[in-house]
């Protein structure tokens, strides 16, 4: 999920490259543009520009099986908005 021309002083804190389904991690910038990657299978998080690391900051743990339809649904039927809400 690209996140435009977002910008923030954001430092590198719990990085990684390969997260598990539900490993939801934030790339604040750099060689590629910022963004949020939610994985819903096995995955590496590369760019043009090689293997990027990314701040693993959030963990879904209820329902992340439903992630799969979701990703399915972005791959083969484009973009869509989105919203994130979160409840503690």
């Amino acid at each position: 999920m690209p996140l435009e021309k977002w910008e923030t002083p954001w430092c590198s804190e719990n990085v990684m490259s390969r997260p598990a389904p539900g490993q939801v991690l934030l790339y604040a910038g750099g060689p590629s543009e910022s963004e949020l990657l939610v994985p819903y299978g096995d995955c590496v998080f590369n760019s043009k520009y090689g293997t990027l690391s990314g701040n693993h900051f959030l963990t879904i743990v209820n329902n992340f099986e439903s992630l799969t339809e979701l990703g399915k649904r972005l791959l083969w039927g484009g973009a869509r908005n989105c919203t994130i809400q979160m409840h503690l």
